[in-house]
C-alpha cells in the first residue's frame, strides 16, 4: 500500500472484519479471498469451541444471526455445524453456500500471505470456553505461524493464558464501552497504564473513545494503537491522523483503493 505521501514513512495497515464482512458473508473462506485479494495486511477471525472441542470460526455463540442453525454454537459438534451455511443471511452478491470454518482450514486458506489476528470469544454467558486458549496456542505453533498471528480479546483472563503458554506471541486486548464504563474514566493515560501492566503489546480501542493523546500516551509505552470500526474514507483519514499503526475495516475493497491513492484523490 501507498499513502506514505501523507505520513512520511508511517503506513496504516488496514485489517478486513471477519474477511470482508459487510461485502461477503462474514468469518468464511470467501471473506478471507476478498481480503486478500483487495490487498489487507491482515483478517480478524473469531474462534469458539464447539461440543467436541473443535476450534470453530464465528462471531456470535449463537447460530441465528449468521446460519440456518439454532441454538448456541457449543451445543453442536462440528460435523453437526459443517451442515449448516454460514452464508445463509447475508445479503448482496450471492457467493452460494459457505460452510462455518475452522481455524485450520482459515490457516490452509490464507498460507501465510496476511497476518491472521485471532479474536477468543466468550460463550453466550460470557464464560471462557474450557481449554480454547491451549487449544489455538498449539495449533498456531503446529503451524509455524507465531510470527504472522496475533491474538485478541476483550477478555483480559484469556490473554494471560495465552501469554502463560505461548509468551511469544502477541496479544493486544480489544476494549469499548463496558471498559471504560469499569474503568470510570475514558483518559489515556488511565487506559495506556492498564494495557502496560498487563504486559499487552496492542489494544483495538472502538472509534468513539479514540484521540490523538490517547494513540500518542499509548505509543510512549510502546503500545500499538489500534482503531475500530472504519468504514468511511474521511474516517479512516482522521483516524490515521490520530497516529494509529492498524484500522479494522468491514469494508477493506472501499478503503484499501483509497489509501492507496492518497489523500491528493
Amino acid at each position: 500500500m501507498s499513502g506514505e505521501s501523507d505520513a512520511g514513512a508511517r503506513r496504516l495497515k488496514i485489517m478486513g472484519h471477519r474477511g470482508a464482512r459487510e461485502v461477503a458473508p462474514e468469518n468464511t473462506l470467501a471473506a478471507y479471498g476478498l481480503a486478500i485479494e483487495t490487498g489487507a495486511d491482515a483478517i480478524e477471525l473469531d474462534v469458539q469451541l464447539s461440543k467436541d472441542g473443535e476450534l470453530a470460526i464465528m462471531h456470535d455463540a449463537r447460530l441465528e444471526r449468521t446460519t440456518d442453525g439454532q441454538g448456541q454454537l457449543r451445543d453442536y459438534t462440528l460435523a453437526e455445524l459443517k451442515t449448516l451455511n454460514a452464508a445463509a443471511n447475508h445479503s448482496g452478491r450471492d457467493y452460494g453456500v459457505q460452510r462455518i470454518p475452522t481455524l485450520q482450514e482459515a490457516y490452509d486458506f490464507v498460507q501465510g500471505r496476511l497476518q491472521i489476528n485471532i479474536e477468543i470469544k466468550t460463550d453466550a454467558d460470557g464464560n471462557r470456553y474450557d481449554g480454547i486458549e491451549q487449544k489455538v496456542v498449539e495449533l498456531v505453533r503446529r503451524n509455524n505461524a507465531v510470527k504472522y498471528t496475533v491474538i485478541s480479546s476483550f477478555n483480559f483472563p484469556a490473554l494471560h493464558a495465552v501469554r502463560a503458554l505461548a509468551p511469544e506471541i502477541q496479544l493486544y486486548a480489544i476494549v469499548s464501552h463496558e471498559f471504560f464504563t469499569l474503568k470510570g474514566s475514558t483518559e489515556a493515560a488511565v487506559l495506556a497504564a492498564e494495557i502496560a501492566d498487563n504486559g499487552f503489546d496492542w489494544v483495538a480501542v472502538n472509534k468513539a473513545y479514540l484521540s490523538a493523546d490517547m494513540v500518542e500516551t499509548l505509543r510512549a509505552k510502546g503500545i500499538k494503537a489500534h482503531g475500530w470500526v472504519v468504514n468511511e474514507v474521511p474516517e479512516m483519514w482522521a483516524i490515521f491522523d490520530m497516529g494509529v499503526d492498524y484500522i479494522t475495516t468491514d469494508r477493506p475493497d472501499i478503503l484499501i483503493p483509497a489509501y492507496r491513492q492518497g489523500r491528493a484523490a
